[in-house]
Order: C-alpha cells, then structure tokens, then sequence
C-alpha cells in the first residue's frame, strides 16, 4: 500500500475545494447576469416575483348620486333668483281712516296691505332687505312714506293700489305710474331745500344735492314701472293699459331711489272683484310684483 505523503494530500484537498466550487457555480446564475434570463446553456434559474398589486384610485371626498329623471315643474317664487343686498320700499297704499276705493264688499286698503304683506315675504326669501311703510292697518302720511323711503339710498319704492273707475264698470286691467316729467326736478328740489333749511343744512348746498340725485334715481323709473307692468300683465293674463305720468306725491318726494306705483285692477269691475276676492288671485299678484321688482333689481344700474 502506497503512502500519502502531507504534500499529495494537501493538493489533493485543494483540488476537491475548486472542484466543489466550479460545481457550485453551475447551478448559481454569475452576479453580472440579468436574474430572468438563463445562463447559455443551463437550467432556467428561480426568480421571486412580488405578487402583483392593483392600483386603485383613491375617491374624492364627495361624490354626487345621480339626479332622477323627472318631470319639469315650475320652481317656487322662493328660487327664481336672489336679490341678496338690495332694498326695496313696499308702500300699501291707504290704511287707517283711509279706506281707499271700496266696492263689491272689498276695501282697497286691506287689499294692498294683503298683497304688500305677501310680496314682502316673497322678496326675503330671495335675500332682499323689505320695508314696509305700514305692516298693520294705520294711516300713514303721504310725506312720512317718502320719509320711509329717503332714509335708504337706492332703494326701490313700489307703492301698490287697487284701480276704481265707478262711472265705468266694464273698464278693467294694469297700470302703472311714475313721476309726470312736467313736474321737473328743480321744483322737487325747492321744496326739499326748505326741508334741509329747517334742519340747519344750507339751502342752496342742499337744494342742489337734492337736485342731482332726484334727477339720477328718476332716470330708474321708467325701468322699474316697465318691469312691474310686464310681469303683473304677464302672468295675470290682464289688458295692458300701460305705464303712465302722473304727479303722485309718493312718487315727487321720493328722492333718493326710483318709484312707481302700480295699479293691480278694477275692483269695480264685477269680474275682477270676484277674482280680488280669491286666495289664488292675490297669491298670483304678489308673486308678479316680486317678479316684477327682482327683475329690476337684477339689471345693471
């Protein structure tokens, strides 16, 4: 038996080292390979796959359902639009002693306080600021109406009536009225001088005040009568007698803001008082005159 000597040994242990490991890396891919593509010539290597992950897309914070297929209907008086910031001045006319034309068991004061009452609410629920000249059944002076309305520039006064024509029972419709131009704007200011003399205000100073922003309001109210006299003409289905000119107190004292007063029928028409008399009619009437002033309102000044 032949001996080993250390030497032979040691190479030989140094031959099974290399050949272990040229072995080893026949079944590893090299480190400079790419993991998915196998070496020429070996075995597909294993590669670890992440499961895959599906990407979802965050939703928003609110997401609206879809809106039903429905009929269309006609919205509310409430949400025909905003006039949010605006003032407007609703002056029933009469009250008090002042029962104003009276016919067919109807009074005219208490018409106009009723239509005034619900057109006022129409308006607020719109967002526009409503004043009333009188909100109960008292007799107000027709200076202290203007009063009323001169303490909010650029407010709208809309001064509401009942038409009565006794001699003439079949006459019927809507009119609506602003200040005659024959009454110019220097006379209304002479008597607000004395008014502005009386509380320690120069006169002169103040009669031309008065002068120039009497004559720029007034150039508003031909537009605010039209608006009125179109949708209560409109909606009511009733003749269209027109606007008009008329020296109306209510309407020369009013400085600051335009006027008109509108003229809602005939109550000495049989007709038309049957229809005063109605819930329908005066629900109707205020929801044309709140119509009416918004559309105003909503024009550029």
């Amino acid at each position: 038996m032949k001996r080993w000597t250390r030497p032979r040994i040691s190479w030989l242990l140094a031959a099974a080292v290399l050949l272990a490991a040229a072995l080893g890396c026949q079944s590893q891919p090299r480190q400079t390979a790419r993991a998915d593509r196998p070496l020429p010539g070996g075995p597909t290597p294993y590669v670890h796959q992440a499961p895959a992950v599906r990407f979802i897309q965050p939703e928003s914070t609110y997401c609206p359902p879809a809106a039903p297929e429905v009929a269309y209907q006609q919205p509310p008086a409430a949400a025909w639009g905003t006039v949010a910031g605006k003032t407007v001045i609703l002056d029933a006319g009469h009250g008090g002693h002042d029962e104003g034309a009276s016919h067919f068991g109807l009074r005219e004061k208490d018409i106009n306080l009723d239509l005034a009452a619900r057109t006022a609410a129409l308006l607020r629920a719109r967002g526009c600021t409503v004043v009333m000249t009188r909100s109960d059944d008292r007799f107000v002076p027709l200076s202290e109406r203007s009063a009323i309305a001169n303490r909010y520039p650029n407010a709208a006064l809309v001064s509401i009536h009942v038409n009565a024509a006794p001699n003439n029972p079949g006459v019927d419709g809507i009119e609506t009225f602003v200040l005659s131009q024959e009454y110019t704007d220097r006379d209304r200011s002479r008597i607000a001088a004395t008014r502005f003399k009386a509380n320690g205000v120069n006169a002169v100073q103040g009669k031309q005040a008065l002068a120039n922003l009497a004559a720029a309001s007034r150039t508003r109210c031909p537009a605010l009568a039209e608006s009125l006299q179109r949708s209560l003409t409109t909606r009511l289905g009733e003749a269209d007698r027109g606007v008009k000119y008329k020296d109306l107190a209510v309407l020369r004292e009013t400085y600051f803001g335009p006027a008109a007063l509108v003229e809602v029928g005939f109550m000495t028409n049989p007709r038309s008082a049957d229809r005063m008399r109605t819930d329908d009619w005066r629900r109707r009437t205020s929801e044309a005159l709140c119509e009416g002033i918004c559309s105003f309102l909503q024009q550029p000044m």
